[in-house]
């Protein structure tokens, strides 16, 4: 190589590494307005637009929202029964007890995702790449703790959901129940369960719990206004002539009760999918957003629990679903609709993360939504409503 062409190299190579930056920076500012146009799209008020964006969440309300409308349905119902099981003050410490409890676990969950996403990140781990993936339970136990530990957490974790979808198709069943004539119930209450199963298949064609903004808006409103109700109805109309206060002895009883608001806190199964799929910040934050929903918890439900058992007393005991307590009106009406509206959100919240562990064992969690991911939620479903 001459000299003429060794200077005509030195020359050009400042140019060419100048050419090459503004390509790179060219493309970097492409993807990032790529990506700004896909996620917020404030220029495009199309309907379609429109529409993604009132199913699109991910922001801190929506997983205060999503939290909120998962402890509150699960203990406004019962808390009456549990405050006639085990009186005011073992009631009202245990709640706080046991909530305290809730926030640490949500707070090492959470802290233990976020460590998992950037572990998996730094490792160029195939999943982090994947926009498909949703992270499980069990998939962030293994990480930290090897795969037999991974293992049976999927055990445990599926066990738990599946319960718990159980328990929302049987509680709205009981709720709809009410609504028919007390002098001829026309469906009984098995024939409910399988009505309402399959109104529930509905909630598979939401693909992850991101798209529950308006679900859990509406789930939000029907406990708000069930408490308002109950409680303006307790105060107004109680306490009842000759009312009690005896409480049943044994300490049977009063495990019952401790089981109950145990068990009204007991939703971290569901956690990690549904903290994973929002917005990378929200993410890192959504033990905070659980702080919130336990505080609102607090005002919705602690004041039914007292007010209902201060007006019914003992009567309360044979009633673990509040709505038995009131006379038939229309406010009782609406208040049952709204919560039997509120059970399949909350069905939705506790199946989602079945679904995802369900398509990872298919090997079918990358494909597209219609129509095998769906088919398999509609299987999955079904099989809730006859197990």
């Amino acid at each position: 190589m001459d000299d003429n062409t060794i200077k005509d190299s030195a020359a050009t190579a400042p140019a060419r590494h100048q050419d090459e930056e503004e390509c790179r920076r060219s493309h970097d500012e492409e993807e990032f307005f790529e990506n700004d146009k896909r996620h917020n799209n404030n220029n495009d008020h199309s309907p379609l637009t429109i529409i993604k964006s009132i199913f699109n969440g991910g922001r801190f309300f929506d997983a205060f929202m999503m939290e909120s409308a998962q402890l509150v349905g699960q203990s406004l119902l019962s808390l009456p029964w549990i405050f006639s099981l085990m009186g005011y003050a073992s009631s009202i410490f245990f709640i706080l007890f046991f909530s305290i409890l809730s926030i640490w676990t949500n707070h090492l969950v959470i802290t233990m995702l976020n460590q998992y996403r950037y572990e998996i990140k730094i490792a160029n781990d195939i999943r982090s790449q994947d926009i498909h993936y949703v992270a499980s339970y069990h998939d962030v136990i293994s990480h930290f703790c090897g795969r037999k530990w991974g293992l049976f957490t999927l055990v445990v974790v599926a066990i738990a959901l599946l319960g718990l979808c159980i328990a929302q198709i049987i509680a709205t069943a009981s709720n709809i129940f009410l609504l028919q004539d007390e002098e001829d119930y026309a469906l009984s209450k098995r024939s409910l369960t399988l009505i309402v199963g399959a109104v529930f298949l509905l909630i598979s064609f939401i693909p992850s719990a991101r798209e529950y903004r308006p679900f859990s808006a509406l789930a939000l409103m029907a406990t708000f206004y069930t408490a308002i109700y109950m409680t303006v109805a307790s105060v107004i109309d109680g306490p009842i002539d000759n009312v009690q206060y005896d409480h049943l002895d044994g300490f049977i009883n009063y495990f019952l009760g401790l089981v109950a608001i145990i068990f009204n806190y007991g939703g971290m199964s569901a956690t990690v999918e549904k903290a994973d799929v929002m917005d990378e910040n929200v993410t890192q934050t959504y033990d905070v957003a659980y702080i919130y929903a336990v505080l609102y918890s607090f005002v919705v439900t602690i004041s039914v629990g007292v007010s209902a058992y201060w007006s019914f007393g003992s009567l309360c005991q044979s009633a673990p679903n509040a709505f038995y307590l009131f006379q038939p009106s229309t406010a009782r009406t609406v208040g049952v609709i709204l919560m039997s509206l509120h059970e399949c959100v909350a069905f939705g919240l506790f199946a989602n993360p079945l679904f995802h562990i369900i398509e990872k064992a298919m090997k079918i969690h990358g494909a597209k939504f219609f129509p095998r991911r769906l088919g398999v939620r509609l299987l999955l479903c079904l099989f809730f409503v006859f197990l």
